[in-house]
């Protein structure tokens, strides 16, 4: 509130009574106090200023009792702020200091801490009873609000509140020690009056309040004037003492004063206490004794007593008792619990509640025991505290957690005062244990909350605004503020939101806002101008919020930039606008269904289509339409594409259009399937005649030897028992063939086949593996398999036909069964070849089944294995070098380095029997290394216009450091790269082609050349051409061999080279063991030749001059 508006101060309490209230609340005892500074601290973070303090004013000076961001001493109160802000029960709002006289000279303006800015909120007792201020400042001049007045004032009001709470635990600290002088003055008196029985009992030595004697002879009393005072009444009043004493006499107590006149009368001894009202209306407890006096006789003759009032004394022990019970009953209901401590420190008494919460016994909490039940974390902090405390005698307070019976830890705060003697020293300590282990969770909870909101609002991307009921900002999001900057967001706050907002806007946020305050939330989207004035596009939400009791206290408004979000929308309005003209466009036919199946778009192709084949329009049900296509198999699919989001492809055949379709269903955005299906009939009878031909034998049409293996593998897998492999060869064929030409063998190959089909079973297999062998897969076990064989060598003994050439030719079978020991295919193939070489060896013309005598070749193929391991070491290997010729020069151009191997037991070893197995058992690689090592350093020391060339097998592309092995060994040998040749066959690029591929390229990159060996023998040898551009092309012997006998041979060559040439491709012709395949080779382009013909495979790696000569003679001649 601004000074200019304050209004009149309340009436005032003297000055003398507020520092008497300010003494009763002991706050100049009180230690440092948490709970203030949270108080304070709370001030500082809910207004942002830098400075908060509670200051109290006694007499002439304030001191601080909490302060957060300034250290303030005691000062004189002329000099205090807060001085001001006594004189009136209202909070002091001093917006600028330097502008209000009353403040401009004090020194906390004009010099540290330099306040600019400052609010008192007066601590109040009661109206007019100021204590002192919770004050709030600020280095800078600034505005207060009411609505901030009104929140600093409650927080004035909690810090009374917890000056209160000190004198209410000073008070009960009091009460105890009250109680403890209570209880020993008890003590003192029950010693009193403990001594004045004892004195009524000797009644003749004691002058007693009143005596009495009885003359049991006579039965006269008498009484001393003292009976008298006890009742009431003067001695010389003429009363009737007796008399007095019956009708004074309580009822209750009658049949006590009856029992003690019956003792008077048996002069027996007596002693009672009664209660009587006396004359003055006062009821008196009154305690006699008597007994009998006798005379020198020795008879009892007289009774004597006394009579003393002991009122007094039973009200002290009411008094004690009742103390007794209520100390009892505080302690045991009370939540704290009393503890005692000698000068020293020592625990000297602990209530009960200590001993059933900790467990620990009297015994072992006394003394220093107790702090064996602290946290260890705690334990140091509060020894530290305890001696402090004793040394400089003030009072004790600190928080710390105990361990229970059960093993879990509680907070507790320990508050304990000292009670001094009158030289100042210590003679008790008096404390408490309170259970603030609830306040404490609660104050975490609700620091974590707070926490946890407000890192909930600044680590959210959107822009957060709270507001009051009014619409007026109240604060700003980590992120609204940032965005706004900070000028800006100065700005805005207390002003109303709506002033933020394009006035084209205005009535939609203004309608939120409204909604809002009724408990109604809203969310709408608009354009406004960003700081920078480009446009921005903002998702708003309007929500009102509730405090605990559901009422409506501010507004949340929660701004989301969504112009990323409108951009990609419009771009992706653009790009449905485009896709939509390509479905419209695409020869593909497209159809898009809903969960239901319901048609909700066709392309004009999907149109035409279905216009053929159904009625089907858009909003039709696609099972409706074709009832025949919602099998399992296909329901199964879709429900792939709808439940599990997956794409699935498949062709199906469209019954009423017979045509093949190739199918794509995706599915979409809107929860349905996008169809893209083409007509793939000519396709798939295109791709059914190249799988059959993959699989099968042009020339005969049977399958060839892929399928066969397939087939063999199935076979065994089903029943490997019973299969039986039966290889058949034909005697005699390769003469027809040689002396009757190409045309006649392919003739005749057709008419085998065509009786071999006669002859086996459909269940069986029948398959050419190529030239004259072919192949049977029986199933019926080793006798079905004999007589199936003799059956076929029987069949092929009649002579053929073939254009008027009556042909005989003779037939050989091998015969292997898998039986128990369930070999592999490749182990039965091997077995039924081992099998056939028998059967030839034998003359031809016959049956043999494999025995195990015929294993002494596979025995010796392993012994193999093992000499070809030490190979290497023992040096049984060498190279030797067979020349390529440069067609054009008619000079050695390039050498081949060829493995060899001498065997010490079985001499020279032909390649094609050791080089598979070194590459089945991984020798390959060593083996292969030193080849390539070797023909380098060998080469280094050839012409430099003379290349080497080294094969590298498939078994070593495996490995991807050949790239690093093959650079080193031309860094050792010293060979330029460029001189070395690399020669690969397609089963290098058969299996992971990728990753070949990437050992090609890398060994392209040192600079050496690749060549593709055996041109033309493979699958698909084309397809590689384009994968890698090999340096050079060599083409399979087998090609050559043909040259002046087969015109489809010289044609695949001329094609061979034509291609080689045009691709930039060295092209070189192997085998060639003639002079007229080097001529024709030569006439047709061809770059180089490699065969017996231009020279053998020898150690030294090159062709003498004179030899070299010759072959050209050779040549040109």
């Amino acid at each position: 509130m601004r000074p200019d508006v304050m209004p009149s101060p309340a009436a005032n309490v003297s000055e003398e009574e507020r520092i008497a209230r300010l003494r009763e609340l002991g706050v100049e005892t009180m230690g440092p106090s948490p709970s203030l500074d949270r108080i304070c601290d709370l001030a500082r973070q809910t207004f942002g200023v830098p400075i908060a303090y509670v200051s109290i004013l006694d007499g002439d000076k304030q001191w601080p009792k909490a302060q957060c961001g300034v250290v303030l001493g005691e000062m004189p109160r002329g000099q205090s702020l807060c001085n001001h802000t006594l004189r009136s029960d209202e909070v002091l709002v001093v917006p600028d200091t330097s502008a209000d006289e009353r403040f401009a000279a004090n020194p906390l303006v004009t010099h540290g801490p330099r306040i600019r800015f400052y609010v008192g909120a007066p601590l109040l007792l009661g109206p007019g009873v100021r204590l002192g201020a919770l004050c709030i400042a600020d280095t800078a001049p600034r505005e207060f609000r009411p609505d901030q007045v009104a929140i600093l004032a409650g927080l004035a009001e909690a810090a009374t509140a917890e000056l209160l709470r000190h004198r209410a635990d000073l008070a009960a600290a009091a009460d105890r020690e009250e109680l403890s002088r209570i209880a020993m003055r008890a003590a003192d008196w029950e010693g009193e009056l403990l001594k004045q029985r004892t004195l009524l009992s000797q009644a003749e030595s004691v002058a007693a309040s009143g005596s009495w004697e009885v003359d049991l002879a006579t039965g006269e009393l008498t009484w001393s004037d003292g009976l008298y005072r006890l009742l009431g009444v003067e001695p010389d009043a003429g009363h009737d003492v007796a008399d007095l004493f019956r009708r004074g006499t309580v009822p209750e107590d009658l049949h006590l004063l009856d029992e003690a006149i019956e003792s008077v009368g048996q002069a027996r001894p007596f002693a009672m206490e009664i209660r009587i009202v006396d004359a003055g209306g006062r009821t008196r407890h009154l305690s006699s004794r008597g007994g009998p006096i006798g005379d020198v006789a020795g008879r009892p003759p007289r009774m004597v007593g006394i009579l003393c009032d002991v009122t007094k004394a039973k009200a002290v022990e009411a008094a004690l008792r009742e103390s007794e019970d209520h100390h009892r009953h505080a302690v045991e209901l009370s939540p704290q619990i009393p503890w005692t401590a000698d000068a020293d420190g020592r625990i000297t008494e602990a209530g009960p509640r200590w001993i059933r919460l900790t467990g620990m016994t009297p015994a072992q909490t006394l003394g220093h025991g107790w702090s064996a039940a602290l946290h260890p974390d705690d334990l140091q902090p509060t020894v530290a505290r305890w001696t402090r405390a004793l040394e400089e005698r003030h009072p004790f307070d600190i928080e710390y957690r105990v361990r229970l019976q059960s093993g879990a830890y509680r907070w507790f705060r320990a508050y304990a005062a000292p009670r001094l003697a009158a030289d100042g020293s210590i003679v008790r300590w008096y404390g408490t244990l309170e259970d603030i282990h609830d306040r404490r969770s609660a104050e975490e909870a609700l620091r974590r909350s707070e926490v946890f909101a407000r890192s909930v609002l600044d680590g959210s991307p959107d822009f957060v605004t709270v507001l009051d009921l009014d619409g007026r900002v109240r604060s700003l999001g980590r992120r609204a503020a940032e965005r706004l900057g900070p000028d800006v967001s100065d700005r805005v706050i207390g002003h109303p939101w709506v002033d933020g907002w394009p006035r084209s806007h205005r009535g939609f946020v203004e309608q939120a806002v409204a909604l809002a305050r009724t408990g109604v939330g809203h969310r709408f989207s608009c354009r406004c101008p960003d700081r920078d004035g480009s446009d921005a596009w903002w998702d708003v939400s309007v929500d009102p919020v509730r405090d605990v009791d559901g009422t409506i206290t501010h507004i949340l408004a929660i701004s989301r930039d969504v112009s990323e979000q409108a951009r990609m929308q419009r771009e992706f309005d653009a790009m449905r606008d485009q896709l939509a003209a390509v479905l419209e466009s695409t020869t593909d036919s497209v159809i898009v269904v809903d969960r239901k199946f319901r048609v909700t778009y066709m392309n004009p192709h999907a149109r035409a289509f279905v216009g053929r084949t159904s009625a089907l329009e858009v909003g039709g049900c696609l099972w409706d339409a074709y009832p025949e296509y919602m099998t399992p198999d296909l329901v199964g699919r879709f429900e792939a594409v709808l439940e599990r989001g997956e794409t699935v492809r498949f062709e199906m055949f469209a019954e009423r259009a017979a045509i093949w379709l190739d199918v794509h269903a995706y599915p979409n955005g809107s929860d349905g399937v996008s169809l893209f299906f083409r007509d793939v009939t000519v396709a798939r009878r295109a791709r059914d005649e190249i799988a059959h031909l993959a699989h099968h034998d042009p020339l005969t049409g049977l399958p060839n030897r892929t399928r066969f293996n397939d087939m063999l593998e199935d076979a065994l897998a089903r029943r490997s028992e019973d299969v039986a492999v039966l290889l058949l060869d034909l005697d005699l064929f390769k003469e027809v063939n040689d002396t009757m030409g190409h045309p006649v063998g392919d003739e005749l190959l057709r008419a085998v086949a065509s009786r071999l089909r006669g002859t086996v079973a459909d269940a069986c297999l029948l398959a050419r593996l190529g030239g004259d062998e072919f192949a049977v897969v029986e199933t019926a076990g080793t006798e079905a398999a004999l007589a199936l064989a003799g059956r076929m060598v029987a069949c092929l003994q009649a002579p053929f036909d073939i254009d008027g050439n009556a042909i005989r030719l003779g037939a050989s079978v091998g015969v292997a069964v898998a039986g128990d020991d369930c070999r592999s295919a490749n182990e039965l193939f091997k077995a039924a070849d081992i099998a056939l070489y028998k059967a030839k060896a034998d003359g031809g013309g016959g049956v043999r089944l494999f025995e195990d005598a015929m294993l002494g070749r596979i025995r010796a193929r392993q012994s193999m294995k093992r000499d070809l391991g030490a190979a290497l070491e023992r040096r049984e290997l060498h190279l030797v070098y067979q020349p390529l010729m440069d067609l054009g020069s008619g000079r050695a151009c390039c050498v081949e380095a060829l493995l060899r191997w001498d065997h010490p037991e079985r001499g020279s070893v032909s390649p094609a029997e050791f080089i598979p197995l070194a590459e089945e058992t991984g020798l390959i690689v060593p083996i292969g290394d030193w080849v390539l090592e070797t023909a380098c350093r060998q080469a280094v020391d050839w012409p430099a216009d003379v290349s080497v060339a080294v094969n590298v097998s498939a078994v070593q592309f495996r490995c991807d450091s050949l790239p690093l092995r093959v650079a080193a060994i031309l860094a050792r040998s010293g060979l330029d790269p460029v001189r070395l040749e690399l020669e690969i066959t397609e089963s290098v690029l058969l299996h992971d082609n990728d990753h070949n591929m990437r050992v090609l390229h890398a060994l392209r990159k040192l600079g050496v050349r690749i060549a593709l060996d055996d041109f033309g023998t493979g699958f698909s040898s084309l397809s590689y051409l384009r994968l890698f551009p090999f340096d050079k092309l060599k083409l399979d012997r087998s090609f050559v061999s043909d040259i002046g006998h087969s015109a489809q041979s010289e044609a695949i060559i001329r094609a061979a080279g034509e291609m080689g040439t045009a691709l930039s491709m060295i092209t070189t012709a192997e085998g060639v063991e003639t002079a007229e395949q080097l001529a024709w080779l030569r006439a047709h382009g061809w770059s180089q030749a490699q065969g017996y013909f231009v020279g053998r495979p020898s150690r030294s790696p090159f062709i003498p001059a004179s030899a070299a000569g010759e072959t050209m003679s050779r040549y040109a001649s």
